[in-house]
């Protein structure tokens, strides 16, 4: 009991996205054509604020309606394309039978996007950048594709 554990970043990232995250492929109808995306949500903006660091990407608020008095704002944390590849490669090893199950669905998925010439089941190189970055502030939508 007296030895000290240390945790890295990412195991902790894991942990939290095990609770809290959304693994999914954003893009409409024909998800292997959309772009790979981690979210998570919060009304603690310090968890937020780690995860984002962690993730290399910023911390979005987002206000809850007026007719919710009394209500935290949320704190929306999300990544798309290589850098939502690389989040979900690095956690993968610490995640749960579940969260593990739809990390390898997406990773699968991305790997059959189309590449820069458009033509299909051709893998797009690992450094290029998606087009689909859409910022969707209707949190119904970001609850409705992610499991909670």
């Amino acid at each position: 009991m007296g030895e000290e554990i240390y945790m890295s970043e990412w195991e902790w990232l894991a942990g939290y996205l095990e609770g809290e995250g959304c693994f999914r492929m954003s893009g409409g109808r024909e998800r292997w054509l959309g772009s790979p995306e981690v979210i998570a949500v919060s009304v603690d903006q310090d968890v937020m604020m780690r995860a984002a660091r962690i993730m290399d990407t910023a911390v979005k608020k987002r206000p809850l309606p007026s007719n919710h008095l009394g209500s935290r704002p949320l704190w929306v944390v999300r990544v798309y394309g290589d850098r939502a590849l690389r989040v979900m490669e690095h956690v993968l090893p610490y995640m749960g039978e579940r969260r593990s199950a739809k990390i390898q669905e997406v990773l699968t998925l991305a790997a059959q996007r189309p590449g820069p010439n458009g033509s299909p089941g051709k893998p797009r190189p690992r450094n290029e950048r998606s087009a689909h970055t859409r910022w969707h502030t209707n949190r119904g939508a970001i609850k409705e594709d992610c499991e909670y």
